[in-house]
């Protein structure tokens, strides 16, 4: 009798199972609900930036290599290494044709992220043009990368691939505090901020030859009046 209970209520669980398979089968699928991108500014203001997508590693960014599963690539350690490289403290950002430059001072080095090319590097982790701590840069209207050190206060260029061309500002003796830095498309001129230090006048944009280092002019001084500058740290 106990088998008789038990082979019926299997039959009824089998058929229940048919049932919503069938119902499964049969039910049409959910509407796609298409959301839009984010823009701003918001509507009914017509949008000026649309956004793109979010960068955090080398993941976003580089080719995965999909005959191999995550698991074996967590067994040889390529999910903390090939796969894992990112970002630790951010500070300023600069795109060319794709390529989006981040610099970054807690890895001391700028974070390239080749979008068109799906590869992933960084800059200024060797000498020459070793980096200590990037914060601003630019990019001219070649490729070529300028990056402010704060702890060498000098600046280092390089080209589109990373490759060291030349030091500007070196010598440590013409800034306080550098932070922000622009070049002009031409690459003929760079202006490097100096955001000053609480005890000196010498909040001010410095402008400098791109490709001599040749000190040209300085823009402003500390105050509060028309054209005067205070702790200023960023520049375009």
């Amino acid at each position: 009798m106990i088998k008789q209970f038990f082979s019926r209520a299997l039959l009824g669980a089998v058929q229940l199972l048919g049932v919503v398979m069938l119902v499964a089968c049969v039910a049409p699928p959910p509407a796609r609900v298409v959301v839009p991108p984010p823009v701003f500014p918001p509507p009914p203001e017509e949008p000026r930036f649309v956004y793109e997508r979010t960068l955090y590693s080398n993941l976003d960014v580089i080719s995965r290599d999909n005959s191999r599963s995550a698991f074996q690539q967590l067994l040889t350690g390529e999910g903390d290494t090939q796969y894992g490289e990112g970002l630790g403290k951010p500070y300023g950002v600069a795109v060319y044709h794709g390529r989006v430059f981040v610099s970054d001072s807690a890895i001391r080095a700028v974070a390239v992220f080749d979008i068109p090319g799906q590869r992933f590097f960084y800059i200024g982790q060797e000498e020459p043009g070793q980096l200590r701590a990037p914060l601003g840069l630019d990019v001219d209207g070649k490729g070529n990368v300028y990056v402010v050190d704060a702890t060498t206060k000098i600046v280092q260029v390089y080209d589109n691939n990373g490759k060291y061309l030349r030091s500007l500002a070196n010598g440590g003796k013409w800034f306080n505090r550098p932070s922000g830095i622009a070049v002009d498309a031409e690459g003929t001129r760079i202006y490097v901020v100096d955001t000053g230090g609480i005890s000196t006048t010498e909040h001010r944009v410095r402008v400098f030859d791109a490709q001599s280092g040749a000190h040209l002019l300085d823009i402003g001084t500390r105050g509060t009046g028309p054209g005067e500058l205070n702790l200023p740290r960023d520049v375009t």
